[in-house]
């Protein structure tokens, strides 16, 4: 008779375990299917990850700060990997401008070339801030959800005069799933092939 009860007693457990195993798939795949945010997160860049957009750039970067510092008034272009379905929700940017200005652009472009700005610092200079080292932030954000499936992803960095420093720049953005932005798509693939005709 202990041996039932003791039985009994494990098959009951399981089947609780069971129970609340199925909870929590069921409330999970439920938050996934209605784009429930599930947090938080951030992606930075250094500016010596940044690349020079032409063979005549003149540059160095620090590779214990992580800087990039322009001796010549050119661009630079870096990798952004944020997630599919992912908001982008604010740009942060850090970088020295001295006496001179730069333009700052969180991009997004197409298997065609054309490309959208999601944010622009321009010009980055003493309208921007008044401090070097400057920090500026924009919470307005133009084609918020991430398509990797139409679009790659990048940070332009442009030095109108010679002197500039970008010290890196941090994207905040919300996890998704979010909703498909297929209608942005749509026009930007229409625009495209109206430019070959």
């Amino acid at each position: 008779m202990a041996a039932l009860t003791r039985k009994a007693r494990w098959l009951g457990l399981l089947a609780a375990a069971v129970g609340v195993g199925a909870y929590f798939l069921a409330t999970s795949l439920a938050g996934s299917a209605t784009g429930a945010v599930s947090g938080i997160d951030y992606f930075s860049i250094a500016g010596g990850s940044m690349a020079p957009g032409q063979n005549t750039c003149t540059f160095s970067h620090d590779h214990y700060t992580g800087d990039l510092h322009d001796t010549n008034a050119c661009y630079y272009v870096g990798e952004v990997s944020l997630p599919s379905g992912a908001k982008v929700t604010q740009v942060q940017v850090v970088g020295e401008h001295g006496t001179g200005s730069a333009r700052i652009h969180l991009e997004r472009t197409d298997v065609f070339g054309d490309h959208d700005d999601l944010v622009t610092f321009e010009p980055f200079d003493t309208n921007a801030c008044t401090a070097d080292p400057c920090t500026a932030t924009i919470n307005t954000i133009d084609f918020p959800v991430v398509d990797n499936v139409n679009f790659k992803y990048g940070l332009w960095v442009s030095s109108n005069t010679p002197g500039f420093t970008f010290y890196g720049a941090r994207i905040k953005y919300l996890r998704g799933p979010f909703a498909s932005i297929a209608s942005d798509t749509a026009v930007v693939r229409a625009s495209s092939q109206t430019k070959g005709n």
